[in-house]
């Protein structure tokens, strides 16, 4: 599903002109700021570029931001969601790829590792590839939001027992009954 949860206000429409004198480039065209998608969602990144062949390996990058830091300083968490390494791009320039977002954090390349938030703090950043990345590069215009999952949790059912002032969540499969002459609860835990 490359749908966010719910429709953001568009984003204005990037015009992208190029002639053959210009720098290779590339345009970031989604997602570009505002967006509402879920962890573990497959989206598709879509972008345009300048005096880039259709073979030019390039790279996907989300960039997190939540530690109060203006755009513009080193992200505080990147995850690689379309190279194989540090200067080596599994992508080629077609313009568009489905990607998955991460759902926790993973140790990225030379050691690295990175933390999952979730909230308004991503970014993507695509480059020609991280080695010469200062040449044909672009990063989202604004931040897009990740959520977290789904929770199991709210499936779950609560028992309450005023009596002692106790109460315990458990899942809804789980079968509970209660003798309260023998005050005693049984739970049963098999489906």
């Amino acid at each position: 599903q490359t749908t966010p949860d719910k429709q953001p206000s568009p984003a204005p429409v990037k015009e992208v002109n190029c002639t053959p004198s210009d720098a290779p480039s590339i345009t970031i065209l989604s997602p570009n700021g505002g967006e509402i998608y879920k962890s573990g969602q497959r989206i598709t990144v879509t972008w345009k570029s300048c005096n880039l062949s259709k073979t030019t390996p390039i790279q996907i990058l989300l960039e997190g931001n939540f530690s109060g830091q203006s755009w513009g300083t080193d992200p505080v968490s990147t995850f690689n969601l379309g190279a194989t390494g540090y200067g080596e791009g599994k992508l080629v320039n077609t313009g568009s790829a489905t990607v998955t977002l991460p759902t926790t954090g993973a140790t990225q390349w030379s050691g690295y590792s990175s933390i999952m938030e979730y909230g308004n703090y991503y970014k993507i950043y695509i480059a020609r590839n991280l080695a010469d990345h200062l040449d044909a590069s672009d990063t989202s215009d604004a931040s897009f939001t990740i959520n977290g999952p789904s929770s199991v949790l709210s499936e779950w059912k609560t028992y309450t027992n005023a009596d002692f002032g106790f109460s315990f969540q458990y899942p809804s499969n789980w079968k509970l009954s209660e003798d309260k002459s023998k005050k005693e609860v049984t739970i049963d835990t098999n489906d």
